[in-house]
């Protein structure tokens, strides 16, 4: 987990609405960890889908180190 927040640098932002959707999406994030494996796919699309334009790289850095095809 202190991997994924080092790449999530909006966490460390000032301004509070930016810091609280980081906050929002890592909490999502997280929840990846205690889903059955048969819902795993279906979740994190739709995780992905709600937050792709406001973390971009942070995806392709999950993308590439934590998710496999």
């Amino acid at each position: 987990m202190e991997n994924i927040v080092k790449h999530l640098k909006e966490l460390r932002s000032k301004n509070k609405t930016i810091k609280k959707l980081a906050k929002d999406f890592l909490s999502n994030i997280k929840l990846l960890c205690f889903i059955p494996l048969n819902k795993f796919d279906s979740l994190y699309e739709l995780i992905k889908t709600k937050y792709r334009t406001k973390f971009p790289n942070f995806f392709k850095y999950f993308d590439k180190n934590y998710i496999t095809s």
